[in-house]
């Protein structure tokens, strides 16, 4: 009769490792198991062909082939078992296959993914374990690599580990010029430290990316260029400035974005592999909208036309919607006088744009979406009705087939704040803002009191829309701003409070923008229901513990 050898098994394993099986993880451990049994049940025989002998390096690493492809999360751990179980045979001497850096990459990147905070740290003490085995046997097949050590790199860049992947770093620098070649830093590894920085939210990331960068164009030019993977291309410039761009370490982060850019343009005259894309200059006119420079929309327009120049001669692709909500952003942000107008002023320029065949300037309801909360959130005294038109406008384009300017819950949230920021003092215009708020909370909640016909396209519409818990801060205040106080003002309160309740639509700014504003019988039925509407912990910011169901959608 037929019976499996361990040959047998280890084929089996190979089969399951290309199989590209989802289980193929849960198969492969359970053949690695079977052999474990057989061994046991047979090491003690008198006749030792019969033995059965333990998984050896080589049926392990099959098994680890297909472990490390599972999307299991368990098998990280697993993994990190197997591998070690690899150098403990390797070190008494099993030579059935040996250990490389393509498995030790397999299992570190298994690792990361099965644990996203101890998975980075989990790695980084395996590839220790890893570099201890190589350091005692001087054989090279069994080296680490750059790939290795970026992989873990990568884990903890995620986390923004910057001592341990700055230490690991100074570690690969150092094996290297102790002659470990195979582990020599490389671009994806000092891509992966800026990474680091970026994620750590530290205030130097900026000056850390340039740091890098320069180091990096130093190495490769000591080396006469000739080493490619030193070689600094357009992702690791565009990584140097969205440090720069998501840096807050000092005033002129922007600006020194921009130099960046400016460093690549004349770069990329002998180098087309450092040649600006899109993603740059996007990058940089974003950091000049987060960045508090008076003149950030003029600099960032002044970046956009350019890009549309130069995309003219079909040197560079032509603007996309990105680039122009980054420079729409950086208007909207702006508190200069005017800022507005221009921000609408480019939203024109898009129009014609597109009009004229560029597909690229497509308006989008994000690009909408900024403008509308431009004027609500403008010290422009016609702000509601700017917002207001802006929505209408949309809503004509998207009824017009342009599916791209679908007017979502933001569109109407953001005409609800104007209208609460409204500055008029004329009793008329109050209740005409109001109505305007009204308006749009109404279609939020599937009202058909949009003015319209209630024909297909509106409906359309409101099965994209869904209030949220701005939508009532902002009705609530829109509430106490623009009705008297009385009768009808506390009504309307009651009745949002109610429906964001019924749609579990309460949280802490919900409830303590209201909790002031609600009449006092709708305070004795919260009290009558056992919340706690102490005035000494609610002027301190304190939310009550609130039924389960007020809250239930606000995460949604």
């Amino acid at each position: 009769s037929f019976v499996p050898t361990n040959y047998t098994y280890t084929f089996a394993l190979d089969a399951w490792a290309t199989s590209g099986r989802h289980d193929a993880g849960e198969r492969a451990l359970a053949l690695l198991s079977k052999m474990e049994s057989l061994h046991a049940a047979t090491k003690d025989v008198v006749d030792a062909n019969n033995e059965f002998s333990s998984p050896n390096i080589r049926a392990i690493s099959s098994a680890l082939n297909s472990i490390t492809k599972s999307n299991d999360k368990g098998m990280g751990k697993i993994a990190d078992q197997l591998m070690r179980r690899i150098l403990q045979l390797y070190q008494k001497g099993d030579r059935s296959s040996l250990p490389n850096a393509r498995t030790y990459t397999s299992v570190l990147g298994a690792i990361v993914r099965s644990n996203e905070r101890e998975g980075s740290f989990q790695a980084l003490t395996l590839l220790h374990d890893i570099q201890n085995v190589i350091d005692q046997d001087d054989n090279p097949e069994i080296a680490l690599n750059a790939i290795a050590y970026n992989c873990v790199l990568h884990g903890l860049a995620k986390q923004g580990a910057v001592e341990e992947a700055q230490t690991l770093f100074a570690e690969m620098k150092k094996r290297y010029q102790q002659g470990f070649t195979s582990e020599k830093p490389d671009v994806i590894t000092y891509s992966t430290m800026i990474e680091v920085f970026i994620n750590s939210n530290r205030t130097d990331a900026g000056s850390q990316a340039v740091h890098l960068l320069d180091e990096i164009e130093h190495e490769y030019a000591n080396g006469g260029r000739q080493d490619k993977s030193l070689r600094p291309d357009t992702h690791f410039y565009n990584s140097v400035l969205r440090a720069w761009a998501n840096s807050n370490e000092d005033v002129d982060a922007a600006e020194k974005a921009h130099r960046v850019l400016q460093r690549m343009e004349m770069s990329m005259a002998g180098d087309e592999g450092v040649k600006p894309d899109l993603i740059s200059y996007t990058t940089v006119c974003h950091a000049y909208a987060t960045s508090d420079r008076k003149d950030a929309g003029e600099r960032a327009e002044a970046i956009l036309h350019q890009v549309e120049k130069v995309a003219d001669s079909g040197i560079l692709s032509f603007p996309d919607s990105y680039l122009y909500s980054a420079v729409m952003l950086a208007y909207v942000r702006s508190r200069t006088v005017g800022s507005r107008e221009k921000a609408e002023q480019l939203f024109n320029h898009m129009q014609q744009l597109y009009k004229a065949g560029r597909e690229e300037a497509k308006p989008n309801t994000r690009i909408l979406n900024l403008l509308i909360s431009g004027w609500a959130t403008s010290g422009n005294r016609n702000k509601v009705e700017k917002a207001s038109e802006t929505l209408e406008q949309m809503k004509a384009m998207h009824k017009t087939g342009n599916e791209d300017v679908r007017p979502d819950t933001y569109s109407y949230n953001w005409v609800i704040l104007a209208a609460a920021r409204s500055t008029t003092r004329n009793l008329q215009e109050k209740r005409r803002h109001f109505d305007i708020a009204l308006q749009s909370f109404r279609v939020l909640h599937n009202s058909n009191s949009e003015g319209d016909n209630g024909g297909k396209d509106s409906c359309d519409i409101r099965r994209h829309l869904l209030p949220n818990p701005f939508t009532y801060v902002y009705f609530i205040q829109a509430c106490r701003h623009l009705l008297p106080k009385g009768e009808d003002q506390d009504k309307l309160i009651s009745k949002a409070f109610e429906l964001a309740r019924r749609n579990g639509m309460v949280n802490k700014k919900v409830f303590m923008g209201v909790h002031k504003a609600v009449p006092s019988e709708t305070k004795t039925a919260l009290l009558e229901e056992g919340i706690d509407l102490d005035e000494a912990n609610l002027s301190k910011g304190r939310f009550p513990d609130i039924p389960e169901s007020w809250t239930c959608q606000v995460n949604r």
